[in-house]
């Protein structure tokens, strides 16, 4: 009977704990998550950044000195930010094809390691401000990444553009630029600066957590020597 009385309060004493540092464990395995998948979004958007400032370069070195080595890099580089476009398509459609997402990933030369991350975050964030606005810019410089695709596709061989026609699209190119560097850096900023409240309100979850356990401990232990004093 003792030998009960004395595990019952046991368990009594420990169960917060136990809960305490569970629920810690979950929440350092969540923000790890999380900041992980914010990390993978940055690294993306400066891998898009980066293909869109070099399929501009290339384009307009084509159009100049009509070496088609330009031509094969710049599909090369807007080949990045157009499969960023596939995945976020195939995401916002539903698609259960999965393989279509990963595949635009991929050719937008994220690590295959983090875009599960990428995926989780799209899928499960949209309510959060800061994601709205990142994807929002997304969408919106994807108009101009379209236009200046559909640019390189309709020179044809500048070897045999006339002067004018070839002064008109460098000028085309300049204009779609002008549009497109804005907006490449409001995504920028928008994903930066929700990557930093995040980790900010992850830190302050994480913090006030383990202050809970001190608490309680403190609380505990009080509780504990009060019991002893009174025997």
């Amino acid at each position: 009977m003792q030998g009960s009385k004395s595990s019952l309060r046991l368990v009594t004493v420990a169960w917060p704990f136990v809960a305490i540092i569970v629920t810690q464990t979950l929440l350092a395995t969540f923000s790890l998550q999380i900041v992980s998948s914010l990390r993978a979004y940055v690294t993306g958007e400066s891998l898009w950044s980066k293909g869109q400032k070099e399929a501009v370069y290339n384009l307009e070195q084509y159009i100049v000195s009509a070496d088609p080595s330009y031509l094969e890099r710049f599909r090369k580089a807007i080949a990045i930010p157009l499969g960023d476009r596939q995945a976020r398509l195939a995401m916002e459609a539903g698609t259960e094809d999965r393989s279509l997402i990963v595949e635009g990933f991929r050719k937008g030369e994220n690590h295959p390691d983090d875009i599960p991350g990428l995926i989780l975050l799209f899928e499960n964030f949209q309510w959060f401000s800061y994601m709205r606005a990142s994807v929002e810019d997304w969408r919106n410089a994807d108009v101009y990444i379209l236009a200046l695709e559909q640019l390189g596709n309709t020179i044809g061989d500048a070897a045999r553009l006339p002067d004018a026609e070839r002064l008109e699209a460098l000028e085309e190119l300049n204009t779609l630029e002008r549009k497109i560097v804005p907006l490449s850096r409001q995504f920028s900023h928008s994903l930066g600066e929700g990557s930093r409240v995040v980790q900010t309100l992850l830190l302050l979850a994480n913090l006030a957590l383990a202050a809970i356990f001190v608490l309680l401990t403190v609380w505990r232990l009080n509780s504990f020597l009060k019991h002893r004093r009174s025997i």
